[in-house]
């Protein structure tokens, strides 16, 4: 710095610290720990790292082998490695018992509305709203609207019958194809097979379920996804479930898996959403790094998403800001070499930034 200019004061610029998060207002509920949060870049980089199993998942095209897709659910559902076999066997048993009971069936419109009456007189024995896991439905035999969806999914495979998911704002399903016609399948009821037809649906599904059918004709509120986008709802719905617990940082890790091994835009979406609560957190806590940090492992995930460009943004505009209040307060200090220091571990992780290389040139 010039020996002869006179030292002025800084003004201290201050970090914006709001954004709007989804339920960020919640708190944790229960007993069980919630997650610590990473403290470092490179505890931060081994949270976010992708999931070797859904890496193998996203690479897969669809339509995805039977046993793939079926390890796919189990997967999104949270079993580990070691219980894998015990369920594909488990599922293997009830698919095999609904081929010896439906294959003399020769139509196929008949043999694809066989299949939904089987499976709730074998795996399907309650609704519950919450209830969204493959493993759950086999252990239980509690399920919802997705969890239901999948294993009718898996179902027809043993007739090759071809099949899709739809989604509704508040609502899974699915739609077979079945002599060129598309059938609705709703497989949160016994008698969801075409439910536009069946008065006993009508009378039983509202009243169950809570949710209203989406007819065909109600395009606006439907919209059609592949057999891996319903997979990847698990993952949504167990999210949420963490989310509206308060714990945010174990529903960003489910939204890290969904982005990872069923990418598209709802799931980067979902990441979008699942990282604003944890940035809020991160802000709440003034951890300006841990913010950065986090806002940079997900951009990465999905670069080209507006909603995490954002984020990143925001981080590194209030990394910067920090930077220049503790800067500030050195050099108003007359903390040269402190200063200096500052802005010298600022300026590696954010080169060029504005801020940090204006305050560069009052040290010069």
């Amino acid at each position: 710095m010039n020996p002869t200019r006179s030292r002025a004061l800084l003004a201290v610029v201050l970090a914006v610290l709001a954004i709007a998060a989804a339920a960020a207002q919640a708190r944790p509920s229960g007993t069980a720990p919630a997650l610590p949060y990473p403290r470092t870049s490179s505890e931060w980089a081994a949270f976010l790292a992708p999931d070797p199993r859904f890496v193998e998942l996203g690479g897969i095209p669809e339509p995805m082998p039977t046993r793939k897709l079926a390890e796919a659910g189990l997967v999104a559902s949270g079993v580990p490695p070691e219980r894998m076999e015990y369920y594909i066997g488990k599922l293997r048993e009830t698919f095999e018992a609904l081929r010896a009971r439906s294959e003399y069936i020769q139509d196929p419109a008949l043999r694809a509305e066989s299949i939904l009456p089987f499976l709730h007189r074998t795996l399907f024995k309650k609704y519950e709203e919450n209830s969204t896991t493959v493993d759950g439905v086999i252990d239980t035999g509690y399920f919802n609207c997705v969890s239901s969806a999948v294993v009718y999914l898996l179902a027809a495979r043993v007739f090759v019958l071809p099949m899709k998911g739809v989604q509704t704002p508040d609502h899974a399903f699915c739609v077979i194809t079945v002599n060129g016609r598309d059938i609705d399948v709703e497989t949160t009821n016994p008698f969801g097979f075409d439910p536009g037809t069946s008065k006993k649906f009508q009378s039983t599904f509202t009243k169950t379920t809570k949710f209203a059918y989406v007819p065909p004709q109600d395009y606006a509120r439907r919209k059609t996804i592949t057999e891996k986008d319903l997979v990847g709802l698990i993952l949504h719905n167990r999210g949420v479930d963490m989310q509206r617990r308060g714990r945010h940082l174990e529903a960003l890790r489910l939204a890290v898996d969904r982005a990872t091994g069923f990418p598209g835009p709802d799931a980067a979406e979902f990441l979008a959403a699942c990282a604003q609560n944890v940035l809020a957190e991160l802000f709440d806590r003034r951890d300006w790094p841990g913010a950065l940090d986090m806002a940079e492992g997900v951009r990465k995930l999905a670069p080209a998403d507006p909603r995490l460009r954002e984020l990143y943004t925001l981080a590194a505009r209030n990394y910067a800001v920090d930077a220049h209040n503790r800067f500030a307060e050195r050099y108003n200090a007359r903390d040269t070499a402190g200063a200096r220091a500052i802005l010298e571990q600022a300026l590696r992780r954010l080169p060029g930034d504005p801020i940090l290389t204006q305050d560069l040139e009052a040290l010069r």
